[in-house]
């Protein structure tokens, strides 16, 4: 179990709560480089925030931007995937997460064949002459995610410590000198033709920040994007970016919510959950399991067949211990 009592002050009796748990370790002795971003006053991160308050209609949006709370858990999964033996799987679930069923071999099948997999959101966000390329549009929901550790995992979570460090900060310092626009909130509804207009889309307020949706995407998705050309990446944002927020041959895979009625039509408590879920008022999603499309590799299973994402009610964190919710 991880847990950060150094950080704290705690004493270890803290953790007299958690006895089921097999080892502790303390987050911020494991990542010390965890201390600098986490701490108020952090440099970087305040040129950032003064660099975007300043743009029209910032004030709601940047207080959901909390680097010093969500780059945890990215130090958590890289302290895991940094220090488990090569193949392992290591899965990711927020608090608000309830675990339905333990993996079986074709879940461990899949995770172990992709470096990353998330739950995609699906063509509410894709481009409308962008369907073809549907995976470079996706938006990751990594209240699930799960990590083949591997030198390609390992390499995905150094940049996602480069971004909370520094990249961040990089790409908007390089979209405010490539004057791009970064005040549009909407998606635009056609995709990007050249890296010169991805680069646009990248600088995008909506899509460029701290949370860890948006530097998974950026690592995951934006950086792989085939519309960069050799030496675009570089160019754009310098030597170091492209030396350490691209990842080669990076094996990204995408977990469906879509089509559940055809598994379980008469399921009330799935259909109830659904309508808490991002899409579910208004649709279901559209990415459904096996649903393939040329590139791009969907799982053949709801992933909510084995863990439901509730989307901050009440998850994993409310029940331990039998404390209830609350």
């Amino acid at each position: 179990m991880y847990h950060e009592l150094s950080f704290d002050g705690r004493s270890l009796d803290s953790l007299a709560d958690f006895p089921a748990a097999r080892c502790y370790i303390d987050l911020f002795e494991a990542e010390p480089w965890l201390r600098n971003v986490a701490k108020p006053g952090n440099v970087t991160l305040e040129k950032y925030f003064k660099k975007r308050q300043a743009e029209p209609g910032s004030r709601g949006r940047l207080l959901k931007e909390q680097p010093h709370r969500l780059v945890r858990k990215i130090a958590t999964i890289r302290n895991a995937v940094l220090n488990l033996p090569d193949g392992t799987v290591v899965v990711w679930m927020d608090g608000d997460c309830v675990i339905l069923r333990p993996p079986d071999a074709e879940f461990l099948l899949y995770a172990r064949e992709h470096d990353v997999a998330t739950i995609g959101r699906g063509e509410s966000y894709t481009p409308d002459d962008a369907k073809d390329f549907a995976s470079h549009w996706w938006l990751p929901e990594t209240g699930i995610s799960t990590f083949a550790v591997g030198p390609a995992s390992q390499t995905l979570l150094d940049g996602a410590k480069a971004m909370y460090e520094w990249g961040v900060y990089q790409v908007l310092a390089a979209c405010y000198k490539n004057e791009l626009d970064m005040v549009s909130r909407s998606f635009s509804t056609r995709a990007p033709r050249n890296s010169s207009e991805l680069m646009k889309w990248i600088c995008r307020p909506d899509i460029l920040g701290f949370s860890d949706i948006q530097v998974i995407w950026m690592l995951a998705v934006g950086m792989q994007h085939p519309l960069w050309a050799p030496g675009d990446i570089r160019s754009l944002l310098g030597s170091l970016a492209a030396s350490t927020l691209q990842v080669p041959a990076l094996r990204v895979g995408w977990y469906a919510l879509g089509c559940w009625r055809v598994q379980w039509p008469d399921d009330r408590v799935l259909a109830e959950q659904m309508q808490t879920y991002n899409w579910g008022r208004a649709k279901d999603s559209v990415l459904c399991p096996g649903q393939g499309r040329p590139g791009v590799s969907l799982a053949p299973f709801n992933i909510f067949r084995y863990i439901m994402h509730r989307k901050g009610t009440n998850g994993v964190l409310p029940f331990l211990n039998g404390k209830g919710a609350g």
